[in-house]
């Protein structure tokens, strides 16, 4: 069975293969990087709003940072919706 190490080493290869420049790869995996983070912040309700839809609000902040840090994104600014609220 292949490690993550490997297969990731498959990935790159593929990458180049197709003809990606460094700076597109460097987009890529900054994007992933943030997707992957802003899955793992925590919604929960924050009553309802003006025009009868329910709010929510970020539980865990600093994941939001963490997210930011690895995308050129304001990603609190991105995932706003008409359910959320800073």
């Amino acid at each position: 069975m292949q490690t993550n190490a490997e297969k990731f080493q498959l990935v790159r290869k593929g990458f180049d293969q197709l003809g990606f420049a460094s700076d597109e790869l460097d987009a890529i995996y900054s994007i992933m990087a943030a997707v992957i983070h802003v899955g793992d912040v925590e919604l929960v309700p924050a009553g309802p709003g003006e025009d009868n839809t329910d709010r929510c609000k970020i539980a865990n902040p600093d994941q939001v940072k963490i997210g930011n840090g690895n995308c050129h994104l304001n990603v609190a600014k991105s995932i706003r919706f008409p359910l959320y609220s800073c």
